[in-house]
């Protein structure tokens, strides 16, 4: 997969444990983008839990299922448990899906994603296809500190990353701030991709990472990370690639969604061409019943007044 002119990594990542940090308008965004539009050339299925709305612009050039946000197919109505199984059924598996969650707040997208990663994490143990999982402003899900609902999902992400790429998933925790993502979850990432960093929490969990270097070489790798500009990074995995590698990710060819709004610019949005139906709402829209699963994880069953008459004479 190519990262820009030579810089590839191999197609393997799809399995892989990894990171990507960086601060605010470092290029995560675009990083992100980069790797998603690479998987998509080389039809290697991946999910993005895109909590920022930033990734919807990949429809215009590559396949992809797009659910929830301004662009995608409604999600509100479908538990995290039921989207995974619309993964796994049919072809749907061998699609990849963007899962904007941007409009929801925190207690929501925990929720939702506790049931997600749970339920997927289940399929795979029975059907073990690589599959990459992307998650966006990782700390939502992993805290540091789980509680209510947080919880969940720290438990369910700590068990893909450390048992899923045993059953083909792989996970990028994605973070601007890496001292908010739980410690246990992040220790078991061999892949980390570094941008711009400089505060001393941030620094200190980028030293934890490199605590096996001898001093010298962790002090250029240190000053790698504090002195990079936007879109460069460092792709630190001694077990996977070997050597640290710096490298400056190209720009994305797809429209990015998550661009930073400026005053007197009008950008215009891209004719999503390639964005792919999936079956699901082309059979809710063919159906006039009204089973629907709920966020809640309930279903609502319509039964006809006839079959509830026939269910009483029957039992009289």
């Amino acid at each position: 997969m190519t990262l820009n002119i030579g810089i590839a990594i191999p197609e393997d990542h799809v399995t892989q444990k990894c990171s990507m940090f960086g601060v605010t308008g470092t290029g995560k965004s675009n990083g992100i983008g980069v790797m998603l539009e690479e998987y998509c050339k080389r039809e290697l299925p991946f999910v993005c839990i895109d909590v920022l709305g930033a990734h919807y612009g990949l429809a215009e050039k590559y396949r992809v299922v797009i659910y929830g946000g301004k662009k995608g197919e409604e999600l509100e109505t479908f538990n995290g448990r039921f989207m995974a199984n619309v993964i796994f059924g049919g072809d749907e598996h061998k699609l990849s899906f963007i899962f904007d969650l941007s409009e929801w707040n925190d207690f929501e997208m925990q929720e939702w994603m506790a049931e997600f990663l749970d339920e997927i994490f289940m399929l795979h143990s029975k059907n073990r296809v690589p599959r990459h999982i992307f998650v966006e402003e990782a700390e939502v899900f992993f805290p540091q500190n789980g509680y209510g609902s947080s919880k969940a999902s720290l438990l369910a992400g700590n068990k893909v990353m450390k048992r899923g790429r045993a059953l083909g998933l792989g996970m990028t925790l994605i973070s601007q701030r890496p001292q908010d993502v739980n410690k246990k979850t992040l220790s078991q990432s061999q892949c980390n991709f570094l941008l711009h960093l400089e505060g001393v929490p941030e620094m200190k969990v980028v030293r934890e990472m490199l605590r096996s270097e001898e001093k010298e070489k962790r002090d250029e790798l240190l000053k790698i990370v504090t002195n990079a500009k936007k879109g460069e990074c460092l792709l630190y995995s001694p077990q996977w690639m070997g050597e640290p590698i710096p490298f400056k990710f190209r720009l994305r060819e797809t429209f990015h969604a998550g661009y930073t709004p400026e005053l007197g610019v009008e950008i215009k949005e891209p004719e999503l061409s390639y964005q792919i139906k999936p079956k699901l709402v082309e059979e809710s829209n063919e159906s006039n019943t009204t089973d629907q699963p709920l966020s809640n994880g309930k279903i609502v069953i319509g039964i006809s007044l006839g079959v509830i008459l026939y269910w009483l004479t029957s039992i009289t």
